[in-house]
């Protein structure tokens, strides 16, 4: 079983750094029960969102040290147990209807790690690094910009996940390129659209679209062209 390695002072005020956290089973049964035991390390963490802000997890960016491997990653902690069911709902969707899209409309997934120290129970969800917030609102951004989004939710919604909250704070960017992140508030959706988005087309009628929340956004973001 791979251990995960936290060597690093996760800005919380704490005396229990480093710590060890095991990967966690999404659905109830043995991870890797035939792995020989491993441990990778996430060093140099430090907080990426401004801590006054509310919100219910706490995000760090570092390096995760896998064998002669290191990847730029975000670790979502939750350090009160407030989330736990959260996380392993998100870990599930990586890894059953996401795991297509990870690494192009989502963050590759590295594994959910719980463990309880100090009588504290703690569980993280360790991600891919795909970039920074956006620096402008979406009512901002350019029609080349939207309809890039708007082909990563398409593909969402085709792997059977609607995003629930299509926002600045869940999308990044890099290079230029946006990646959709945090797919806790997502559910899993059968989308009934009739037709894809496409930029300069005539706007359908939402109910002849079929989807609201792709109609929705792309009615929005200006994607399509109005229509009479």
């Amino acid at each position: 079983m791979t251990s995960l390695v936290v060597n690093c002072e996760v800005n919380l005020g704490f005396d229990f750094f480093p710590f060890i956290l095991t990967r966690h089973s999404i659905d109830g049964t043995d991870v890797a029960p035939n792995e020989p035991p491993r441990a990778v390390y996430f060093t140099d963490g430090e907080d990426i969102y401004d801590r006054n802000r509310r919100l219910r997890f706490q995000v760090s960016r570092g390096k995760l040290h896998r064998g002669q491997e290191t990847l730029d990653v975000v670790v979502k902690f939750d350090f009160y147990n407030n989330h736990h069911a959260d996380l392993v709902k998100e870990a599930r969707l990586y890894e059953k209807q996401a795991k297509t899209l990870q690494g192009t409309a989502l963050p590759v997934f590295y594994g959910i790690y719980h463990a309880t120290i100090s009588e504290r129970p703690i569980t993280c969800l360790v991600l891919e690094y795909c970039g920074s917030e956006m620096e402008t609102s979406l009512h901002e951004v350019s029609e080349e910009f939207s309809f890039k989004i708007a082909k990563h939710l398409m593909a969402l919604h085709s792997a059977g996940i609607q995003n629930n909250n299509i926002s600045e704070s869940n999308i990044v960017v890099k290079n230029g390129e946006p990646r959709l992140i945090d797919l806790s508030t997502a559910t899993l959706h059968t989308c009934e659209r009739t037709m894809d988005i496409e930029a300069g087309k005539l706007r359908p009628d939402a109910l002849d679209f079929a989807c609201t929340e792709l109609h929705d956004f792309a009615s929005e973001q200006g994607i399509w062209e109005a229509s009479e």
